[in-house]
This record gives structure tokens, sequence and C-alpha cells, in this order.
């Protein structure tokens, strides 16, 4: 009871005192969570949920916009060693042409575009026009290197390599980038050119793609958000790995990636990626 009749100086006292401490408390809290801030990159550009298709010219350059660090682009390779970013296997269930990339050259897709965009028409793009159009000095990408097939053979890996180098010597900015693959023989290749590239092994299996990465000496691994745990994600940066994840759509997934504190986060929407983090 004595502190009920306390003075009213000693009572503003003690409250200041409190609320000093509450308020060093809540701003150390705060500086703390900000202190990490992963890169935030796009996925084909803006992503699924855009108005524009991925991997098009137009969604890149809207991403650069957008004020993201970088974007994914799905890179395939033609028949006539073109590189073409497109992400599915088949041409027909998206585009005004049939088949595979792979068994098609350039001159068969330099006029095919998207379908399913009445508003406008979206062409199917080189690596090379996205090299020339994008801010390199200041915009990261992230070849993810898809291939005809699962198990492709090794002479088609070296050649699907020896073209990115080519890209590399055009744009030596390129060598800045990161490339993703499912496949450590294509990456070790890529390795063996003497290219400055940032080999990323892409893995649903984390820990055997961590101890490959980590035997092969790649700059880290890519896994979906839905597969990755905020333990993995601690190993592997402790292993010196750097971590990307992707599958990232809404702001219930974006704060759930943000939560496990990756390197890098691939987003389908990344202007609620942007929103969040600052």
């Amino acid at each position: 009871m004595r502190f009920l009749h306390a003075p009213l100086h000693a009572l503003c006292g003690n409250l200041k005192m409190l609320l000093l401490v509450v308020i060093t408390i809540s701003a150390c809290n705060k500086s703390h969570v900000q202190t990490f801030t992963p890169a935030a990159m796009g996925h084909g550009g803006m992503g699924t949920h855009s108005l524009y298709p991925n991997n098009s010219l137009e969604s890149l350059l809207k991403c650069v916009a957008s004020g993201a660090d970088g974007t994914d682009i799905d890179v395939q390779i033609t028949k006539d060693s073109v590189l073409v970013l497109y992400h599915n296997k088949t041409l027909d269930r998206t585009t005004s042409v049939n088949g595979e990339i792979c068994n098609t050259t350039w001159s068969e897709l330099q006029y095919a575009y998207y379908t399913g965009y009445s508003y406008a028409r979206y062409n199917l793009i080189r690596l090379k026009d996205a090299l020339h159009a994008l801010p390199l000095q200041s915009f990261t990408l992230s070849l993810d290197c898809k291939f005809k097939n699962e198990n492709p053979d090794k002479a088609y890996l070296r050649w699907f390599a020896r073209q990115i180098k080519a890209c590399c010597t055009e744009y030596p900015l390129l060598q800045t980038c990161f490339v993703e693959s499912v496949n450590p023989y294509f990456l070790n290749y890529l390795q063996d050119l003497s290219l400055n590239i940032k080999p990323v092994l892409y893995t649903r299996n984390f820990d055997g793609g961590v101890n490959t990465a980590i035997q092969y000496r790649y700059f880290g691994i890519s896994m979906s958000n839905l597969e990755i745990t905020n333990d993995n994600v601690k190993t592997a940066q402790h292993a010196g790995l750097y971590v990307m994840v992707w599958d990232v759509s809404s702001f219930k997934d974006h704060d759930n990636a943000l939560q496990k504190q990756p390197n890098c986060i691939q987003s389908d929407r990344i202007q609620y990626l942007l929103k969040q983090i600052h």
C-alpha cells in the first residue's frame, strides 16, 4: 500500500524508467529484425500472376522498374544452339507454335508469341535479347537452365554450357549471374570453363543437395520454400552456402520465407515481397 501513497514525482520517475526500458527493448527488437534483408528477385520477371507472360521482355522490364534486385529466367536451347527464354517443356500449351524448344530452330520461333493475351502480343525472346535490354550493372539474373529431358547426355550438357560461355563473352556482366541447374555435371563443366558465374544446385533433397554443393564448391542451393525449413536454411548458410527459395506467392508465403532468412527469395508477386521488406 505504500506504493499507492508514494510522492507523485517518485511515481513519475518510476513510470519514466519503465517506459524507457520498454522503448529500448522495442527498438532493439526492431533493429534486429531489420538488419537482415534477403535479395528480392522476381520469377520469370513479375511472376506467374502478372499481366505479362513469364520470361517475356515486358515482364522482365517491369520487374526492373519495380525495384527488384533481379529475377530468375528459364533458359532452354534450340537445335541450332540459340538460348531461348521459356519455362514449359512443350510449346503448344502456351504459345502459337507446337513442339519443343530442343527440336526447333530459332527461325521457327522468332515470330512465336504467347497465347491468351488478346490485348497485346508478347513474343518469345532469346537470352541475348534480354541481356541487351536489361541493366546488368544493377540487376542480377539467375539462369534456370532447363534441359531436353531428365537425364541428358554429357555431350548435350557441354554444348549447352558452351553457349552460356559464349553469352558471357559477349556480355561480360553476365558473369556476375547465378546459374541454377539440377545437374551437377553441367555446373561442374561451367566451372571448368573458367567462368565467374555463381553455380547454384537446384534440389529437392536438402541433405543430398548440401553435400553435393559442398563437395563441388558451388555457390549455393535453390529449393522450394515449401520443402526447406528454418533449420535447413541455417545449416546451409553455416556451411558457407547461399540459399535461394522459390514457390512464394501470397502474403503468407512471403512472411514464411522471410522468417527463414534465406539469402534470396524468388517471388511470383515481387511487389508483395518488396512491400513486406520495405
